[in-house]
């Protein structure tokens, strides 16, 4: 397990020069010191015994459908003769690879816990580049270790929720204190990158937790107490780009023309799906092709784009048939997690599904501003998903068995005692 969480570490790093960067090129693969890591993991998985608290492997519509994904990509660039993406095929090897050992080793509670320790802990010590960025750079808006403000907050907002729930569930004292320090530091820092899509998923976070949270009224008034300490922290920045937001017109500022790219991307990439339905434009060929659809769009910017928009992205690239299996296992990890949480309600694991499928909602919000389709995060949760209802299963006769020790016990102590002792 060693080195699956060494992944998990490396994985965040992927775009520092130390640890993502390419050392080697074999064919279209490129070799970095994360690959490598990902490699050892999984022969390592498939070499070690699995344990024997580990619960059975149920059959899963998930894997099948990953390994099919690229396939018709890929059989639609050779039939049309279009090139087929190094670097994209290089994604769908690293990923395969990180389905295949997550699904052999995360296989009992224990390990499922620590990954998702390590995986919070993780985030928390890479938001120390953010801060760095922001207080002693002084960068107007920071990057993060995604080189890219959007990006960083796309894992941010998805790492809160398992934070949260780290903070609840945690046995350990000082792990579960981090956990918890760790929350307002993650949404801080997802704050500092300025992103207009990461916003709009932390309000979103923000809501679904307060509706399933009991005592509102103490929120409400904790919230309104901490505004004016917000208000002081809040990036100069911040404000001004949720205002600058325009569909139509002349952009005045570079926050407008953002806004207006997005919306012509959104034109430009419905355009194509209407174009070619089955098959799509290519794949890369999204910013080669943008000029035919949408000529506007370049005379806006001068230079074309990828559609920022993970669904339109996927649909005009590849054509509806690859984005129904890419929305498929979207839809399919969402369902594991509605299983465990219904198996373990109110339980570890049920409160673990939880706080994945708001990390699921806080990815489908943001994927509609960038184009997200390779994301450690994002396929983490879905991969980890099948996992995670394998263990429910296996716990649900004991989960039930307490619950009704507990309802025994409020109304016959006496037995209540006899149940806990035992």
């Amino acid at each position: 397990m060693s080195l699956y969480y060494l992944l998990l570490f490396f994985a965040r790093f992927h775009d520092d020069p130390r640890v993502g960067s390419t050392f080697l090129n074999a064919g279209f693969l490129m070799i970095s010191p994360v690959k490598v890591v990902g490699a050892g993991a999984m022969i390592a998985a498939l070499i070690s015994k699995r344990p024997a608290a580990a619960p059975p492997r149920q059959a899963s519509a998930l894997t099948g459908l990953f390994l099919f994904l690229p396939v018709l990509p890929l059989v639609e660039s050779i039939a049309s003769g279009n090139p087929i993406p190094n670097e994209w095929l290089s994604h769908v090897v690293s990923f395969i690879l990180m389905l295949m050992t997550t699904r052999l080793l995360v296989c009992t509670e224990q390990r499922m816990r620590t990954t998702i320790r390590v995986f919070v802990f993780v985030y928390l010590f890479s938001t120390l580049w953010i801060f760095k960025q922001h207080f002693i750079q002084h960068q107007d808006r920071v990057f993060g270790l995604e080189l890219d403000p959007n990006y960083e907050a796309l894992g941010l907002v998805m790492v809160i929720p398992l934070a949260v729930w780290l903070g609840r569930h945690e046995p350990l004292v000082w792990p579960r204190r981090l956990a918890l320090f760790s929350v307002p530091v993650l949404v801080y820092a997802t704050l500092l990158t300025e992103s207009r899509g990461g916003a709009l998923a932390l309000a979103l976070l923000g809501f679904a937790g307060f509706v399933r949270l009991k005592r509102k009224g103490v929120i409400l008034i904790a919230c309104a107490a901490a505004l004016p300490t917000a208000a002081m922290v809040m990036p100069e920045g911040f404000i001004s780009r949720i205002q600058s937001t325009q569909i139509s017109g002349i952009p005045g500022n570079g926050d407008e023309e953002s806004s207006r790219i997005h919306f012509e991307l959104a034109r430009s990439g419905l355009l194509m799906m209407a174009a070619s339905p089955a098959m799509g434009v290519g794949l890369g060929r999204f910013p080669k092709e943008v000029e035919k659809y949408n000529p506007r769009l370049v005379n806006l910017t001068g230079r074309p784009f990828i559609a920022h928009n993970t669904y339109l992205q996927i649909g005009a690239e590849c054509g509806m048939p690859v984005l129904a299996i890419w929305l498929a296992l979207m839809a399919g990890g969402i369902a594991n997690l509605w299983r465990v949480e219904r198996l373990v309600r109110g339980e570890r694991m049920g409160d673990l599904a939880v706080a994945m499928r708001f990390a699921l909602l806080a990815y489908s919000v943001t994927a509609l501003f960038l184009t997200a389709e390779w994301v450690v995060p994002y396929w983490l949760m879905i991969f980890l998903s099948q996992n995670l209802r394998e263990i429910a299963a296996a716990e649900r006769p004991n989960a039930t068995v307490i619950r009704e020790a507990q309802a025994i016990g409020r109304h016959y102590p006496a037995l209540g005692a006899q149940f806990a002792d035992a």
